[in-house]
């Protein structure tokens, strides 16, 4: 990873370095940024429309088409965004809003509610096996895209149990984000409470919203190149006898379980359209800003 994180003078950590650079919000399609992440700059799709998801994952296709068919496979950064605050009247967690994928300096974040149908493209990308989708939580991710939307994740490892396993730790397993970031490269990623708890079904997100969305899936594509190529480098050091098993052994790398295994999971939705924020959430505000733009560094990583 490449490092220009800033130290805090009073307690001496280091932090990422983050900024957002509009690139072009003029399109009414989608709108582009550079994502600033330390010296790293990731090309930020955000959009609604399913022929611009098209194009985004035909580029990725493409830009690893050759070492696809020589039975590698693809690191994908994945995650969601959904509003976590409740209605009074509402005893079920809101549906995904926002869906996020990045693979090497590219970033996709797709709006589901949006859309008029979930992308042909997008159902069999997330459901290629030859690409490995990594996250924090990724599991219980998979678990609500199938319910919400019926998108299967075909191949998905938990980033805890990759770095327990893959650094001979014990810790790591229910750590979040933010936390695995600070263990594995020593850096602590701001995330803010407040973009947490953001409305994230707005039609147009907030700059720092993109940042942040960015962010977390680019953090889960660094931990996951950083973790998974080291995978069998454990094993000659002799770790405990709990980590000798592999992710999937554990049962940390599976991917979404069959719905209605005792969880009381609700069958996935018969319409794959995503709905429209009820009548009563109001217009959706707009945000337009100008700033500078920057050229992306372009670097992309298989394993």
């Amino acid at each position: 990873m490449n490092n220009n994180a800033y130290v805090n003078s009073t307690n001496g950590e280091r932090y990422t370095d983050t900024d957002i650079i509009v690139i072009d919000k003029e399109t009414e399609s989608h709108h582009t940024y550079d994502v600033r992440f330390n010296t790293d700059v990731i090309r930020t799709i955000v959009t609604d429309t399913a022929s611009i998801v098209d194009e985004w994952i035909h580029g990725v296709y493409k830009s690893f088409s050759d070492k696809l068919k020589d039975g590698n496979n693809l690191i994908v950064g994945l995650d969601i965004e959904w509003v976590r605050l409740r209605e009074d009247n509402q005893n079920q967690r809101n549906r995904i809003a926002v869906l996020q994928l990045c693979s090497g300096n590219q970033c996709l974040i797709f709006q589901f509610f949006g859309c008029d149908k979930i992308p042909e493209s997008l159902i069999n990308f997330v459901n290629d096996g030859r690409i490995i989708f990594v996250g924090s939580g990724i599991d219980q991710d998979a678990r609500k895209l199938w319910v919400d939307y019926g998108l299967n994740v075909a191949i998905s490892e938990e980033l805890g149990g990759l770095a327990d396993y893959t650094l001979g730790r014990s810790d790591c397993y229910r750590s979040g984000l933010k936390s695995l970031m600070y263990k594995v490269f020593g850096e602590v990623l701001h995330k803010p409470r407040g973009i947490t708890l953001s409305r994230w079904d707005y039609e147009f997100l907030k700059d720092e919203q993109v940042l942040y969305a960015c962010i977390d899936a680019y953090a889960s594509y660094l931990l996951g190149m950083e973790l998974m190529p080291r995978r069998e480098i454990v094993n000659k050091d002799g770790p405990k006898e709990d980590l000798k098993k592999t992710p999937q052994q554990t049962n940390q790398g599976q991917g979404p379980k069959a719905p209605n295994q005792g969880q009381g999971a609700r069958a996935p939705n018969q319409v794959q359209g995503a709905k429209a924020p009820s009548q009563g959430q109001g217009a959706r505000p707009r945000y337009s800003e100008s700033r500078r733009i920057r050229k992306p560094t372009l670097w992309d990583f298989i394993v």
